[in-house]
């Protein structure tokens, strides 16, 4: 009977979302926040690069998400945030807590257009190059496009390429969604060469054991490896008895050395994931 009630309630909101069509922002370059203040020293561990992956829910909680991340010594020693559902407002106050900077692209606003929608990359490293790769097709009942923020960072004289993904839910259907995974690899493997050291991470939504397969060959199939494969659920879900694994980070020419996860449920629906690689020179 809970079960039946929870469908229910999706099938309404589902219904009700169908009515308030976001507005997309179609552009490839705008709009662009970005802030390059702080130089931060790389002395101690100039060759290792830790990246959390972090969706927090609608862009909601941020005093409670920077508390999270302040409490805990893996997330607030960390060299790049890649953060998802966010707004310019969250990310810069998250940035600036942390002494970092950071590139957002929103992609679309809420139905009113009072508060924008898109990934963010915050990094302690300078940012010299930004781009926002806007994926195929809209959610089906609502339109609502999704993209992926990237940037590029020196280390230690390597570049480094960083892409913080969002793709689209099951009221895609699987084709659809599974473009959006191609269109995703074929623009890593087309505009990087496969020396360039690369990390990917964010939400894909793989609520699916065969879709999170798919999108694994996928990235596979561009030499990236899934480094935060076995971490289980990442999400603290509301249907019963699925535990999925929606976040991941992927990397290219990184040697993993640790993998993690933080379980809360009260900051966001996602937890924070964290990966910690060194260079390979």
């Amino acid at each position: 009977m809970k079960f039946v009630n929870l469908i229910l309630i999706l099938s309404a909101m589902l219904l009700l979302d169908a009515y308030r069509r976001p507005h997309n922002f179609t552009e490839e370059h705008s709009p662009k926040y970005i802030c390059n203040a702080y130089d931060n020293d790389r002395e101690e561990d100039p060759n290792t690069i830790t990246v959390v992956s972090y969706n927090i829910e609608k862009g909601k909680n941020i005093s409670e998400a920077i508390e999270l991340i302040s409490c805990n010594s893996t997330l607030v020693s960390a060299d790049v945030f890649l953060l998802q559902e966010m707004d310019e407002a969250g990310t810069r106050t998250i940035a600036d807590a942390l002494g970092l900077n950071y590139i957002y692209f929103p992609i679309n606003s809420n139905y009113s257009k009072t508060k924008d929608f898109g990934s963010s990359i915050l990094t302690r490293d300078s940012i010299i190059g930004e781009q926002k790769l806007i994926l195929p097709h809209g959610q089906s009942h609502n339109n609502r496009h999704r993209a992926i923020t990237f940037a590029k960072i020196m280390v230690n004289c390597n570049e480094v390429l960083l892409g913080s993904a969002h793709l689209s839910t099951v009221f895609m259907p699987a084709k659809k969604r599974k473009e959006q995974v191609l269109a995703m690899a074929n623009f890593l493997n087309e505009s990087s060469n496969s020396h360039l050291t690369s990390i990917v991470g964010g939400d894909f939504n793989a609520l699916r054991n065969d879709y999170r397969k798919y999108i694994l060959n996928a990235m596979g199939n561009v030499g990236y490896h899934a480094s935060t494969q076995g971490l289980g659920s990442t999400h603290a879900g509301i249907i019963p008895f699925v535990k999925p694994e929606f976040d991941m980070i992927f990397a290219r020419n990184l040697d993993l050395t640790d993998k993690g996860k933080v379980v809360d449920n009260i900051v966001s629906d996602h937890y924070p994931i964290w990966a910690k690689f060194e260079l390979t020179n």
